[in-house]
């Protein structure tokens, strides 16, 4: 039966509070008598507090029948279960205490009221016992919490509040008050889970309370116990577990412990980043995320962490170019991909001016390598492009000698989209992925560019270099023009080892993102938090940073005139400037110069936040969940049109 408004105006009239006249001034009086008198509002008791909630009526009574009309959820009840349920209760208590000798439970007296229905939360009126099972619930919440294992990503009911809030499930029962989150929790399910814990649990003996009374007991609690909707109609909730019940949070600790066991107790390796997962995917409506579909997503996102760290922290005596190649080499093997590899003097015999420019004086030559994704069906065209330079000499503006070491780090981008791109396609990607690499040793020697030299890049333009340790851009420069004009990718990411200012402007923790689209500054940022890649945007306007890149005799300076004005945005704007300021598709730029390591070692980094960027377009249930993109439309190829329209989830 739905709810109509003039009933539920004149039932709520009856019940609701006078402002007290010692208490309120005359101009609040005033207000809070205009509230009363209006129709449209519908005032309630917050549960357990003396704060008021105002509603709109015709809000309220649309969420309460959209509430109670899911059958899966909320069952009508055509008479007051109470006195039945109170004498059911009444005999599981008898049987209970027959077997439990000292820790008896009470019999349950005196009249009982269903609880009420508010939102998705049942609550009681101060002083009355909403029904016969409120006082056993508390008592069974006693006696089973010991059995139940701490949870890893649920501390108390807040946190759990929070984590639903950040992920917005679809499917949800949302209450008035506040998300409703127990509902998530499937009844029977979480009832078999608590009396495994309970009666099976590793060190505990398990209570004199038998397992068939138990269960009934948890049920009588949940399932059978009755509330009443606004305009006094009964109902039941028959799965998950309302707010308002004294068993909410048990029943909520179970399911995520359990939740929990799943996934980890399976992994080879135990990341240290997976509460992030669980906290991200175990409270979907349907748990449709299957477990075999974590572990894989996990492992796989594992071997690509470990993969980007074992390249960075590899001496370039032996990582060099052409050990580079074969790593990629045997990730195409892995993805029957056959590599793209364009090497040495073919380079600037294509165009690849800045990236030759830079290698060209390495004992082994500078490379740009694509491996290439090209899915059935696909209609996107997306790049990510990463700087490769294997050893960072500075070139002749040669670093000092307390600079240079760590060097061996600055292919930190291009080894993090190596391990990104092997875990999204392992992972189903579903659209056009492209991953180049531009490969090369800045050294030193006979060969090397000079300041003063001018470079024709792969985008037409030309460069002139004053600064030959402002290296990475141009070999960046290279690999993004090569995405747009040659692969015609629309959505071009880029990520390096850029520049020391990463460090001055973001730290040590987070990358710096620079990027001509809002919306994919904010998923991205919301990417990392979710990855645990952090990421913090860094300024992009062009017209005000650019101009440090003027030259007198060519199209641009590599390096800029003002090192105090915004340095690691300016670095990121000169390899915008190679894609073209007018580029209709999505450019994102992310320096990660100081979270590619932590003290001696690498990170890995990159490797969790791209596929979770991108997780929108994942084969995985999992990565769909995290990612913070949905897409609308696009087809990246369609004449230069970008895949860009984009919502948060």
């Amino acid at each position: 039966m739905g709810l109509s408004g003039e009933n539920l105006q004149a039932e709520s009239t009856k019940k609701r509070h006078r402002p007290s006249q010692g208490i309120l001034s005359p101009r609040l009086r005033e207000a809070a008598q205009q509230l009363r008198d209006n129709e449209h509002i519908i005032i309630r008791k917050a549960d357990k507090s003396n704060t008021f909630v105002i509603l709109d009526r015709d809000c309220y009574l649309d969420k309460c029948n959209n509430l109670l009309g899911d059958p899966s959820k909320f069952q009508p009840l055509s008479r007051n279960p109470t006195v039945n349920l109170k004498s059911k209760v009444n005999s599981l208590i008898h049987a209970a205490n027959a077997v439990i000798g000292d820790l008896k439970f009470d019999s349950i007296t005196g009249d009982f009221a269903p609880g009420y229905f508010y939102g998705n939360v049942k609550t009681h009126k101060e002083g009355q016992i909403p029904t016969p099972t409120y006082s056993l619930a508390k008592r069974l919440n006693q006696i089973i919490t010991p059995y139940i294992p701490t949870t890893h990503s649920l501390k108390s009911t807040d946190e759990f509040v929070d984590i639903l809030r950040y992920n917005k499930p679809s499917g949800i029962l949302t209450s008035l008050d506040a998300e409703s989150l127990f509902s998530h929790v499937p009844l029977i399910r979480t009832v078999d889970i608590i009396l495994n814990y309970t009666y099976r649990h590793p060190v505990l003996p398990p209570p004199k309370l038998s397992e068939p009374i138990l269960k009934d007991m948890l049920l009588a609690c949940t399932s059978e116990a009755p509330f009443k909707c606004p305009l006094g109609n009964l109902y039941v909730q028959t799965d998950g577990v309302a707010m308002g019940s004294p068993l909410g949070f048990l029943f909520a600790q179970a399911f995520m412990a359990h939740v929990e066991e799943e996934v980890i107790s399976s992994l080879p390796i135990k990341p240290s980043l997976y509460r992030r997962y669980l906290m991200s995917f175990s409270l979907l409506n349907d748990f449709s995320l299957e477990a075999t579909d974590i572990f894989k997503v996990l492992n796989d996102a594992a071997y690509g962490v470990r993969l980007a760290a074992h390249i960075v922290d590899s001496p370039a005596n032996e990582m060099h170019t052409d050990a580079f190649i074969e790593e990629a080499q045997k990730i195409g093997h892995l993805l029957n991909i056959e590599p793209s590899i364009i090497r040495g003097v073919d380079l600037v015999k294509r165009g690849f001016g800045g990236l030759y420019g830079v290698g060209k004086a390495a004992v082994h030559p500078p490379a740009l390598v694509v491996l290439s994704h090209k899915p059935e069906g696909a209609t996107e065209n997306i790049a990510w492009v990463g700087k490769g330079i294997v050893y960072d000499t500075g070139g002749l503006s040669i670093k000092t000698k307390t600079s240079m070491p760590g060097m061996k780090r600055d292919c930190g981008g291009a080894a993090g989209i190596l391990g990104a791109f092997y875990t999204a396609v392992k992972s189903g990607f579903t659209q056009n992925l492209h991953a180049i690499f531009c490969l090369a040793e800045n050294a030193v020697g006979p060969t090397a560019t000079k300041p003063d030299d001018i470079h024709t890049l792969y985008s037409g333009r030309t460069v002139e270099i004053n600064n030959t340790d402002a290296e990475g851009r141009l070999v960046l420069s290279d690999g993004v023009a090569y995405a747009a004009k040659d692969l015609r990718c629309t959505t071009v990411l880029d990520m390096a080892t850029l520049t020391g200012a990463q460090g001055t402007a973001t730290g040590k923790y987070h990358a710096g993102l620079l990027t001509n689209s809002d919306e994919w500054e904010e998923a991205t940022i919301r990417a990392g938090q979710v990855s645990g890649d952090l990421v913090h945007p860094l300024p992009y306007t062009p017209e005000l940073h650019f101009s440090e890149f003027a030259s007198a005799v060519a199209d641009m300076k590599n390096s800029v005139a003002d090192r105090s004005n915004a340095t690691a945005s300016c670095a990121g704007l000169f390899i915008a400037a190679h894609l073209g300021f007018d580029f209709v598709g999505t450019w994102l730029h992310v320096d990660m110069a100081y979270p590619v390591h932590c003290g001696e070692r690498a990170t890995g980094y990159g490797v969790a936040l791209l596929p979770t960027l991108f997780g929108h377009l994942s084969g995985s249930a999992l990565l769909r969940s995290l990612g913070p993109v949905a897409t609308e439309n696009g087809n990246c190829e369609s004449e230069g049109k970008a895949s860009k329209k984009i919502r948060l989830s």
